[in-house]
């Protein structure tokens, strides 16, 4: 039993549960990629896509048939027949031959397991061998209690105690089909989450905090008003950085601290030469053309220039 409320959550340890039913594989991938936290949990899930072809008139009413003269009409049947029948505790193991193949297979796994480690490669991360002995289990009980069922048996029995090979050969054919399931699945999410990955931000260089600084709109330029205006990328630049950039471009303006009120601490202005005299002296090496930087200058000044700095800007002959 589970249970779950805003104040508690109680979930009983090795809780299987199925989701059955669904044909919206993409979204589930996704929800799937969202939840991996690195920790195992997709290696825990067994994922089923049976290939569920669209059946032709003919074949759709020949299973109908098929169905209606069947004597199981009903799977809750097979449930409680399994359930009644497990009342008291029940055990199962594999015959001597059953386990003669299990443990060829562990030996296979191991030393597919200890050869990558010994080569450095990445080791496979699976459940395989304890799904294939809970799969062989669930098939043996299945298989037994379904035929006794559609042989028109009352009262099935319980099956035979010893697992047969033949059972073990299917449930290892079929965990290697849901394995391979799951594989698909994971190469999805590992789409999903390369493209979806933010691509790695690089930290700004000089050149484009210089560049950024001679296009910001107007001829007054701000630590405040260049983050409000100046490109995304270069949002993270610090007051200290923008400062020590201003003071190297005297060539296209000067760089003016004023006090403004209610602040403790100076503003630092860069104040753009007119565009006009440029022309002809452009430097070379610039890290933006002249009509960049005369396009830009034109501009109105961004709202983060206050009316208090451009008042104070005005007095000290800006």
């Amino acid at each position: 039993m589970t249970l779950a409320t805003t104040e508690q959550r109680e979930i009983l340890d090795n809780l299987p549960f199925s989701i059955l039913g669904t044909t919206q594989m993409l979204p589930m991938v996704k929800l799937l990629a969202a939840m991996d936290m690195g920790q195992g949990l997709l290696d825990r899930f067994i994922l089923l896509a049976p290939v569920c072809l669209r059946p032709s008139p003919e074949e759709t009413n020949a299973a109908i048939d098929t169905l209606s003269d069947m004597t199981l009409k009903d799977i809750s049947k097979v449930l409680e027949t399994i359930f009644d029948n497990h009342l008291n505790k029940k055990e199962y193991q594999f015959s001597d031959e059953t386990k003669g193949l299990y443990n060829e297979l562990t030996k296979a796994f191991i030393d597919e397991l200890n050869e990558a480690l010994m080569t450095g490669n990445v080791p496979p991360k699976s459940k395989k061998m304890d799904i294939i002995s809970r799969m062989a289990l669930v098939l043996h009980v299945l298989d037994h209690t379904v035929l006794e069922l559609l042989t028109g048996t009352e009262n099935p029995s319980c099956p035979p105690a010893e697992i047969s090979p033949e059972t073990f050969n299917r449930a290892v054919a079929f965990t290697e089909y849901i394995e391979s399931q799951r594989c698909i699945m994971m190469n999805v999410i590992d789409e999903i989450v390369v493209t979806t990955m933010d691509s790695e931000c690089q930290q700004p260089t000089a050149e484009q905090i210089k560049a950024a600084i001679l296009q910001s709109p107007g001829p007054y330029c701000t630590a405040r008003s260049f983050k409000q205006v100046g490109p995304k990328r270069l949002r993270s630049v610090t007051t200290a950085e923008f400062k020590s950039t201003i003071q190297t471009l005297a060539a296209f303006g000067n760089m003016v601290e004023i006090r403004v009120p209610r602040s403790a601490n100076k503003v630092s202005v860069f104040c753009k030469k007119n565009p006009q005299p440029l022309r002809d002296t452009w430097p070379e090496g610039t890290p933006c053309t002249f009509d960049q930087y005369n396009e830009a200058y034109q501009k109105p000044s961004p709202a983060a220039l206050t009316e208090n700095i451009r008042n104070r800007l005005t007095e000290e002959g800006f």
